[in-house]
């Protein structure tokens, strides 16, 4: 049976890229290594049938994973997400990695606004993902839509 949620994602152009998992007691990820690859990528991670964290980076999105991975001291979003994701684990309950990868998302020196973030917001707002704070974030869980519920 599909995942409604994954459905969702991929509808918006997210691709399943991989998982983290808990090896010897250490948070590791697993990626395809061609997404890996690819910078300026929008990501989100997903437990289940729920959002968990949606973020962008310009960086080599396996580089962006290792920063979660291993959080240094003054990556405040990335140390509270390594907390997330290991807890969540732990939980016995998977943590899954999609990748949105659109050289479009870069942005142009002439623009006023960054089409990434622009898209990043729309899905945060789309999907409201439970570890994204700021404006955005709604408390409430997101509802399963009609088609969802029934």
């Amino acid at each position: 049976m599909t995942n409604p949620l994954h459905a969702e994602l991929e509808k918006e152009g997210l691709l399943h890229a991989g998982n983290w998992r808990m090896d010897e007691g250490e948070l590791r990820f697993t990626v395809t290594p061609e997404l890996a690859a690819c910078k300026n990528v929008i990501y989100a991670f997903t437990s289940e049938d729920q959002p968990l964290y949606i973020g962008k980076t310009t960086k080599m999105m396996a580089k962006q994973l290792n920063a979660y991975q291993a959080p240094s001291p003054t990556q405040s979003a990335h140390i509270k997400n390594h907390a997330q994701i290991r807890q969540t684990l732990l939980s016995g309950a998977p943590v899954d990695i999609f990748i949105l990868h659109d050289e479009k998302l870069v942005k142009m020196r002439w623009m006023e606004e960054n089409p990434a973030t622009i898209r990043e917001s729309e899905l945060i707002k789309q999907f409201r993902p439970r570890w994204n704070s700021g404006k955005m974030h709604l408390d409430k869980p997101r509802a399963p839509r009609e088609a969802e519920a029934s």
